[in-house]
């Protein structure tokens, strides 16, 4: 399957994520799948496409998650695929999950023979996790990722990504590579939450600060005749010392809304 066959299934199957008119089933990627490894033994071009293109149409109506040998399964098959297809970079991604979610697993000979270059690629990658991002807690139900619950997105690999509602039911699957933007979810935003109430804070305490220095230049401006110059020296130096305050108040909590809007994006 060359790259601009794939490029038009990633799109097909974009629009099928959009209009799923079934729920898939883990029964039925999993038999797609072993049709596409039978296929890919038998040396069978048309139906190990079939079975790849049946699968990655299946991926985006799934009702349930996962579970890791399943994950692992696509992962590999997707890197089969990326290899055929001369996509390194992409192999490596694929591969990568699949080792680092079965590190047991040996392909057999009859699908890469012993020495066959996919084989010793597979072999010699590391089975570590390799660099994740924590996203944010979803308002409901949880986050999976190659059928496991967690909130930690590999960065560097490929990653099987499902939302489950708070009633368990799968409402969204779709196929990272590295660098792809996670699907939009309603999420709680514990961090952007956070940044956003202490800036409400600093600036509050800004205002009020302020309020005492205007208080304070009022009166300055009223001198009172029984005042001495000792007297206006020290009010014009809290004076200062509340503008100034109040100012480097005023800055920080412009600077914490700023740090507010990016994180949890």
């Amino acid at each position: 399957m060359g790259q601009t066959d794939r490029m038009l299934l990633l799109l097909s199957s974009q629009a099928a994520q959009a209009a799923c008119t079934f729920e898939a089933t883990v029964e039925g990627l999993d038999a797609a799948l072993a049709n596409a490894e039978q296929a890919y033994v038998s040396l069978d071009l048309s139906a190990f496409q079939n079975a790849s293109t049946e699968a990655d149409f299946l991926v985006p109506c799934l009702a349930e998650p996962v579970q890791i040998g399943t994950a692992a399964r696509l992962h590999r098959l997707r890197g089969l695929g990326y290899f055929a297809d001369g996509d390194r970079d992409a192999m490596r991604a694929s591969l990568w999950t699949a080792r680092h979610l079965q590190p047991q697993y040996v392909f057999p000979e009859s699908m890469l023979p012993v020495g066959f270059e996919l084989r010793d690629l597979y072999e010699d990658l590391a089975a570590d996790a390799g660099e994740t991002k924590r996203l944010s807690r979803p308002r409901e139900g949880a986050l999976f990722f190659d059928g496991q619950p967690t909130r930690e997105r590999p960065l560097s690999r490929a990653a099987l990504f499902q939302r489950a509602d708070g009633s368990g039911a799968v409402v969204h699957t779709t196929y990272l590579a590295p660098g792809d933007e996670v699907p939009w979810y309603p999420g709680i935003r514990t961090r952007r939450t956070r940044w956003l109430l202490g800036s409400a804070g600093v600036g509050l305490a800004a205002g009020v600060l302020y309020g005492f220095a205007w208080q304070s230049f009022t009166r300055i401006n009223q001198r009172d005749p029984g005042w001495t110059d000792a007297d206006l020296q020290r009010l014009r130096t809290q004076n200062n010392v509340l503008f100034w305050s109040s100012t480097a108040l005023a800055v920080t909590s412009v600077g914490g809304l700023a740090v507010a809007l990016r994180v949890d994006r």
